[in-house]
């Protein structure tokens, strides 16, 4: 423990050092005129392992419902998108009808399973009518296409008992609870990784128990990788495993609260009360 004089010494160096014509550009809408528009400017299309390609739907439409049919046609920007189609994605027809009467069409994007990964590429299109013209907002839509392992919520467990090891020590244990990042596959965040008494711990004082406790997020990746994220310069963030039939999930997290560099282990061990 003679480490952990020298780092309170250190401790926190870093950190005491450390429509009409409006805002958003719309066209000058009076409720009867009608403007071509993307439903959602971001869009998430994941695949299932194993499952070779997924159709999903992209929609576009008008800000009211058509007065007579009316053809769109869905642009790629390969400039700004890293997923590439023909490998990544392929739009099925780049041209479709929105019938009258309708607010909305849709096109169909297939997306690959090979070479998908769970981080993800984006693409990013426009559209454009003969007949509509586009509005000055939502007219271009970013998609990111993924490789899709959700968790299933109704069993996945949300409570964690965590053991914590650091300088060849164990630090206090302590329990978490995940929240579910709405929308966002796998992905929860807990209000410590290390626990609310590991910097109290780390300087052998318990005055600094409570503070800098690690807030994160968490995400289980397809290849049962985990990665952790947070609030730099004080938390870096770390990486590690997540095994689906224990439920456990071991990390191992960096930190900049401290001026020396170390390592601190997690273990989520799913709570059975």
């Amino acid at each position: 423990m003679k480490s952990l004089k020298i780092l309170s010494i250190l401790l926190l160096s870093l950190v005491f050092s450390n429509c009409s014509d409006d805002s958003k550009g719309q066209k000058g809408y009076n409720g009867s005129e009608n403007f071509l528009v993307f439903a959602n400017d971001t869009q998430k299309m994941g695949v299932l392992p194993d499952s070779g390609s997924q159709i999903h739907k992209l929609t576009v439409g008008g800000l009211r419902a058509a007065s007579s049919p009316y053809q769109v046609k869905l642009i790629y920007d390969a400039a700004s998108s890293t997923a590439l189609p023909g490998v990544d994605f392929d739009i099925v027809s780049d041209v479709i009808t929105v019938e009258a009467g309708q607010v909305f069409g849709s096109f169909d994007i297939k997306v690959y399973e090979d070479p998908a990964t769970g981080a993800g590429k984006k693409a990013y299109f426009t559209i454009e009518s003969a007949q509509l013209e586009n509005a000055n907002f939502h007219n271009v839509t970013e998609v990111t296409f993924h490789l899709s392992c959700p968790v299933d919520l109704d069993t996945f467990p949300l409570n964690y008992d965590v053991e914590v090891y650091a300088f060849d020590d164990q630090a206090p244990s302590h329990t978490q609870t995940f929240t579910v990042v709405p929308n966002v596959e796998n992905t929860f965040t807990v209000p410590s990784m290390w626990g609310p008494n590991f910097v109290g711990f780390a300087t052998g004082n318990p005055a600094y128990n409570g503070q800098f406790v690690y807030p994160a997020t968490i995400v289980l990746n397809c290849d049962d990788t985990v990665t952790v994220t947070a609030a730099a310069p004080n938390y870096l963030g770390g990486s590690g495993t997540y095994d689906p039939e224990t439920g456990i999930i071991d990390v191992t997290i960096s930190q900049g609260v401290f001026a020396e560099a170390f390592i601190t282990q997690c273990v989520f061990y799913p709570k059975t009360e």
